[in-house]
């Protein structure tokens, strides 16, 4: 059998004690430290790979459309061509030929002007009318004196 003093230091060694919990804590502290630094320099790492992977696509892409949309000057004259210089730019477009060339059938368009009636409060009735047409009220007024005159 074992003695008091041989048995206490036999339970010292199974006990949980302050020095133990300090040497479990600082391990799972520095644990936990190492872990998420890994973490941190993978995720970083993945990151700028991806960053400098998704650069090189974006560049490519901005390349293709360039490319795509690039138009060589034309040397031949057709009709309704537009001649390009550099790259597309429509706020630079040179039509060549005359104006009237560039159509392919003529649009009669009637001038109108707008008139407007108020019908309620914020509330408008617009109509367009020819612009060379005269009122109603002078043409009944023209065919009164016709019939006048006619008649006289």
């Amino acid at each position: 059998m074992l003695t008091e003093e041989e048995r206490a230091q036999a339970l010292y060694e199974l006990s949980f004690n302050w020095s133990k919990a300090c040497k479990l804590f600082f391990l799972c502290l520095a644990s936990c430290l190492l872990g998420l630094s890994v973490l941190y320099w993978t995720l970083d790492y993945q990151s700028k790979e991806r960053t400098t992977k998704l650069q090189a696509q974006l560049v490519a892409d901005m390349d293709a459309i360039a490319s795509f949309y690039h138009y060589e000057p034309l040397a031949d004259l057709y009709e309704g061509v537009m001649g390009f210089r550099g790259k597309v730019d429509f706020d630079q477009v040179t039509y060549l030929g005359e104006q009237m060339e560039r159509y392919h059938h003529k649009v009669k368009l009637t001038e109108v002007k707008g008139q407007k009636r108020v019908v309620g409060t914020g509330v408008y009735e617009l109509r367009f009318v020819p612009k060379n047409a005269e009122p109603q009220a002078e043409v009944e007024s023209k065919q009164e004196k016709a019939t006048e005159s006619a008649s006289s």
